[in-house]
């Protein structure tokens, strides 16, 4: 019986790795760039693995710009124009280049030009101008996204993020971020915001279920991979911050001091920024919290 499983596994293996391979040149062989648009890379990548990303992407903007120069269907130019934005994207997260965000911006603006239909292509030239800190038109992009696909995702979530953040406009905030909800209702940093925009209300029991949502959330999200175009630091500090705001509602509007108690150890094991950690225990003091 030994024998016949070595046996077995001999020839088995061979011709499984065979038909895996024959089945991915199929696949691909008819590849559109319209039907499979590049794939984003993660934002944060140990070094080895930022090291083979770096390579990849690079070696997809060669390819790119060579299918570029031989495309002759108009679609199908616009969206190696649109991968070309996405790749050059991926690189500057590799490698922090300004000079990578610049020809991202190129051809997301060139795709936009020929495609001013498509909404993802003003989400993604969007999201550079976010990243260049040129919110104003960042927001401009995410507004022309919803005005083609009222219900896009991603551009709902930056712009009721941008509002927040760096237009200091709760109000708009609270309408794009409730809508968000309402289609998703796992999406991180979300209920953080809102969270706060009712604290700063007053309404805390209504603070108090966003942000335990917050949470929620990035507990769901650790568990599994996902591939929001979102930093992990980001999604950590919205949730250690929401922790740190229940302990605060428990202590002192609730007088929970068991659930306050709980969601500051929350706190102290999710929050890595030694600063903010060191003044969240002097705070934390007057409730015999240390």
């Amino acid at each position: 019986m030994k024998s016949l499983n070595i046996f077995t596994d001999r020839f088995f293996y061979p011709v499984l790795a065979a038909v895996w391979i024959a089945s991915m040149l199929m696949l691909h062989s008819n590849f559109s760039y319209r039907r499979k648009p590049l794939p984003s890379v993660d934002l944060e990548l140990p070094k080895n693995r930022g090291v083979q990303k770096t390579a990849i992407v690079r070696s997809s903007i060669n390819e790119l710009k060579s299918a570029l120069s031989t495309e002759n269907d108009p679609q199908d130019q616009l969206h190696i124009l649109h991968n070309l934005g996405i790749a050059y994207y991926d690189m500057h997260s590799l490698q922090q280049g300004r000079s990578m965000l610049d020809s991202a911006v190129y051809y997301f603006m060139k795709s936009v030009e020929g495609g001013p239909e498509i909404a993802r292509f003003y989400y993604n030239l969007g999201r550079t101008y976010t990243t260049l800190c040129n919110h104003r038109k960042a927001r401009t992009c995410y507004e022309k996204a919803l005005q083609i696909k009222p219900d896009h995702i991603l551009a709902l979530h930056n712009l009721g993020l941008v509002y927040y953040f760096e237009f200091n406009n709760p109000g708009q905030s609270n309408k794009y971020l409730q809508k968000l909800l309402k289609i998703d209702r796992d999406l991180p940093i979300c209920n953080y915001v809102l969270g706060e925009i009712y604290l700063d209300k007053k309404e805390y029991k209504r603070a108090l279920a966003y942000f335990i949502n917050e949470v929620q959330t990035y507990q769901k999200l650790t568990r599994r991979k996902f591939s929001l175009p979102i930093a992990k630091k980001n999604l950590q500090y919205a949730a250690a911050t929401a922790y740190l705001r229940m302990t605060e509602i428990f202590a002192e509007k609730i007088k929970n001091r068991q659930n306050a108690a709980a969601a500051f150890a929350s706190y102290l094991a999710l929050e890595n920024n030694i600063q903010r950690k060191s003044k969240s225990l002097q705070r934390m003091k007057k409730y015999g919290f240390k």
